[in-house]
């Protein structure tokens, strides 16, 4: 196992977990700092230079290093949650209002089942397409 490298600590006299790299206080850090846990992380130089230049486009004070690590995996996190499933009334006005424009921009040269069918193909998507969504409930059977 490698040995961690020694780093230069902060001399300011607050704790090392609320001073960046630069000795500037991150108050942030202070938050569930007793309860955390410390983690050894490698990363690729590549990685570290994305992460130093996402640190540059912060606005000051910007974040320490491992600051913008957990700022970036909290963002990361909290897209990756599934969205909220829309309520039934929700879900029939916006099949209603994109039923409605459909209607506005189709061809009124077809028949009428010929722009229906081609309505709920655009609506529902293609059937070969439904059993592959996985906000549509799963047929019976």
């Amino acid at each position: 196992m490698k040995k961690p490298q020694n780093t230069p600590r902060a001399t300011l006299r607050h704790a090392s977990a609320t001073t960046g790299r630069d000795g500037a206080i991150d108050f942030a850090a202070k938050v569930e700092a007793s309860s955390a846990e410390r983690l050894m992380l490698e990363m690729p130089p590549g990685e570290l230079k994305s992460i130093d230049a996402w640190i540059k486009t912060q606005p000051a004070p910007r974040p320490s290093r491992p600051d913008a690590i957990r700022r970036l995996v909290e963002q990361a996190l909290a897209g990756a949650q599934r969205p909220q499933k829309r309520s039934k009334e929700a879900a029939s006005k916006a099949h209603q209002m994109a039923g409605q424009e459909l209607d506005r921009l189709g061809d009124a040269s077809l028949s009428a089942d010929e722009r229906e069918r081609r309505k709920r193909r655009l609506t529902k998507g293609p059937r070969e397409f439904r059993d592959m969504r996985g906000d549509l409930p799963k047929p019976k059977g």
